[in-house]
């Protein structure tokens, strides 16, 4: 069990955040995207990925549970002028991965 709790660690590689915006702020919304990768041997594929959010400092909520093959997810419920930090985890049905680090971006 050690060893499986080892290998969900090792399967989250770098979380990393990029914003996709308009220039026509007001005809669409601003997108975050929220990436990671996973070691060159693979990974489970009973694994899921954990997304957690929060907003301007408040209580991180569980945002999304994100399937493989998939190694992204795109957060479009945001607003401008707002920061928003994200963390995420590797679950495998029974256990949980220690989080990423944290991530956050201001939103002009």
């Amino acid at each position: 069990m050690q060893l499986r709790a080892v290998i969900i660690v090792a399967i989250l590689g770098a979380l990393s955040l990029g914003v996709d915006s308009c220039p026509q702020a007001q005809a669409k919304p601003t997108t975050i995207i929220a990436a990671w990768s996973v070691p060159s041997g693979g990974y489970s594929p009973s694994v899921v990925y954990r997304i957690y959010r929060n907003v301007n400092s408040s209580q991180f909520t569980l945002l999304a549970v994100v399937q493989q093959p998939a190694l992204q997810y795109v957060d479009q419920a945001v607003m401008s002028k707002q920061r928003y930090c994200y963390y995420m985890t590797a679950f495998d049905g029974v256990l949980e991965s220690s989080p990423t680090l944290t991530l956050c971006k201001n939103l002009p």
